[in-house]
């Protein structure tokens, strides 16, 4: 007999753009042969998220890899109750390691099946494989491979799975040795000792004073920033103010000297003009003095030679 859960883990496996038309198909066929209960649940099988999908994927494709991270993320859980301060330091590098190539994986088996993961998305996929490092229950939702939507943690803590999973109890995909291994973590987690509840206690405590002295530390240098940052703003502003003032008094003066330059083209353009006309008058007075000076010369001939004349007609 079908059941939903069998249907979602077919589902959840396929390429996104087939989910909606493979999930009705499969509800259409169910109503068909007459199990009407189980159609109208995987026609409400919701279609993941591209974050989750990928995440279904990795499930699929690289579980031994999933798996690690799961692991690596029980062992911070002991190390941090533990005080184990080396441990936690080699764990937290392993753990970076991991969501690194988590990332990388996620985006190369996307794109085999031609979607692209942007950084917001692949982001949303670390987010998710690393609340599975934060609590089981998480690593569990992570682990069914009908993950619908994207999980995130502020820590090593609860993460709310309500409704992040297509099917509470769906057929599980294989569970590796890992997977076991942090399921008894998960449950012998309620039987440890008081003493070491209040050391783990004490060193959530002294990682919240460090953090609260770093917080405070980053606080200081960030006034400090902002205060140097608003001397910067003022006096930009003031040099803004000052070379609008200077470019505003240029362009007054450009606007003078353009009337200034205009009158002085209209007065040279008047004297050249004036000195068209006396040059012109000049020529005309040079013509009227050589014709002067020849009628002069011919008039004077002309008394000469009459004086001339005068004389030799007289009686000696």
């Amino acid at each position: 007999m079908t059941t939903t859960g069998a249907v979602a883990v077919e589902l959840y496996g396929l390429p996104l753009e087939q989910f909606t038309a493979a999930r009705d198909a499969h509800a259409k066929e169910l109503r068909r042969e007459g199990d009407r209960t189980v159609a109208a649940q995987v026609s409400r099988l919701p279609k993941p998220s591209v974050a989750a999908w990928a995440v279904d994927l990795l499930v699929r494709h690289e579980r031994d890899l999933v798996e690690q991270l799961v692991e690596v993320g029980a062992a911070l859980r002991e190390a941090q109750e533990t005080l184990a301060g080396e441990q936690l330091r080699e764990l937290d590098r392993e753990r970076r390691r991991l969501l690194t190539a988590i990332g990388q994986q996620a985006r190369a088996l996307a794109e085999a099946q031609g979607q692209h993961l942007s950084d917001s998305v692949l982001g949303q996929v670390q987010a998710t494989v690393h609340a599975a490092m934060a609590d089981p229950a998480a690593a569990a939702a992570v682990r069914s491979g009908v993950l619908t939507t994207s999980l995130e943690t502020s820590g090593f803590g609860p993460v709310d799975v309500d409704g992040a999973v297509a099917v509470v109890g769906a057929a599980p995909l294989p569970h590796t040795r890992r997977a076991a291994a942090d399921t008894e973590l998960a449950t012998a987690g309620a039987g440890r000792s008081e003493q070491r509840q209040e050391a783990a206690a004490r060193h959530r405590e002294e990682r919240r004073g460090a953090e609260l002295s770093e917080a405070r530390a980053d606080l200081a240098e960030a006034e400090q920033l902002d205060r140097r940052a608003a001397e910067q703003a003022a006096t930009a502003h003031r040099a803004v103010q000052e070379l609008d003032e200077r470019r505003a008094a240029l362009a007054e003066r450009a606007e003078a000297l353009r009337h200034e330059l205009q009158a002085l083209q209209a007065e040279n353009d008047a004297l050249a003009a004036r000195l068209a006309g006396a040059r012109e008058a000049l020529r005309e007075a040079a013509n009227a003095s050589r014709s002067a000076g020849r009628a002069s010369q011919r008039a004077r001939a002309r008394v000469e030679r009459l004086e001339h004349e005068g004389a030799q007609a007289r009686p000696s």
